[in-house]
């Protein structure tokens, strides 16, 4: 089995390496041969012992320039620096007649990524129903062009001078979420030349715990790291409200690839 989409994921440190481990198996078992992992402050023997698959290129970036002002080391500002890492990997692919399909390190795919360009477009971005901030920057479906080039250039210079400023950083939490959000919630607005395809996210970016994994074609478990390695308990006093029973087959199936790459619990 193959598939000729290009993916891009990033590891900013070694903490999600656990999730980047678990999301390299689940797209290699799709088939997935081309996977690029942008890493910024990764040790090399990290990347030479942990990472080194036939199917991933790492790409090394140390950004000093760029994130010396970006903002307060919280985790919603963390994750905004992502765009600048996928940047590179927009930069780094190298089949240019490949889709590419980008994300957080904290998901797992479980079905094809071929079907979704099945339609035209130019960037596909989900949005999730019912959720205080709708759009969410953690899966991203794109074909690549010059136009796209230059939209992703802005989504990081706008990016950045969200974080640049503490007063912008907390209204792009409070409308949006992140900054990552905010500035692309400008991209949708400014580029009228590109395709935008929203996408639901109950398939293509799927948070929330549920029996019915049949459905799903990314889940994302945004941070609940401590749960998968069960490290602690579920509960609400921990900011969540994840039960057991709603998380048992997503949970499941990551600790079984987890398990799978030689990683003990």
């Amino acid at each position: 089995m193959g598939s000729n989409v290009s993916v891009v994921t990033s590891l900013y440190g070694e903490k999600h390496l656990p999730f980047v481990l678990v999301l390299i198996e689940s797209l290699t078992r799709l088939g997935i041969d081309d996977i690029i992992l942008v890493c910024h402050n990764v040790s090399s023997s990290t990347m030479s012992d942990s990472l080194n698959r036939s199917n991933v290129r790492i790409v090394v970036e140390n950004f000093p320039k760029l994130f010396k002002n970006f903002g307060d080391g919280t985790r919603s500002v963390e994750a905004s620096k992502k765009g600048c890492l996928w940047q590179v990997g927009l930069e780094s692919v190298v089949d240019l007649n490949r889709p590419i399909v980008f994300l957080d390190a904290d998901t797992m795919v479980l079905k094809p990524l071929d079907r979704v360009f099945q339609d035209r477009f130019d960037i596909g971005y989900t949005i999730r129903d019912g959720y205080k901030w709708p759009l969410n920057t953690g899966v991203l479906f794109v074909v690549k062009s010059p136009s796209v080039d230059k939209m992703f250039e802005k989504w990081v210079d706008y990016t950045e001078k969200i974080l640049s400023d503490n007063v912008l950083i907390q209204e792009a939490i409070d409308k949006e979420g992140g900054a990552d959000q905010m500035s692309f919630r400008y991209i949708l607005n400014e580029f009228k030349d590109l395709t935008f395809l929203p996408l639901s996210s109950k398939t293509w970016n799927m948070d929330k715990c549920t029996r019915d994994m049949d459905s799903v074609g990314i889940f994302h478990f945004k941070g609940c790291l401590p749960l998968l390695l069960k490290q602690r308990l579920y509960g609400v006093e921990y900011g969540d409200e994840r039960t057991p029973a709603e998380c048992e087959g997503a949970f499941a199936i990551w600790r079984e690839m987890y398990k799978s790459v030689g990683r003990a619990l």
